[in-house]
């Protein structure tokens, strides 16, 4: 659910979001980040996005080797 600063939903609105994935811990190496854009929110603040499907910000989303670490988004 998208929210405002307030914690108030977001309904039926365009948003937009950064993902970003880090390795090791929840503040370790920045392995990869994309951005989402213009995402239409539903009535009720719900949007779909697919990780790995953005804009690419930093790293290449393929190239993770996922069994080598832990990563966090």
């Amino acid at each position: 659910v998208a929210r405002d600063n307030s914690g108030n939903v977001l309904a039926n609105q365009s948003v937009s979001f950064r993902i970003s994935i880090l390795s090791g811990s929840v503040s370790g190496a920045l392995a990869y980040s994309e951005t989402h854009t213009h995402i239409n929110t539903n009535a009720f603040g719900l949007v779909e996005l697919e990780i790995g499907k953005g804009t690419p910000v930093s790293g290449t989303f393929s190239s993770i080797v996922w069994g080598n670490d832990s990563y966090y988004v």
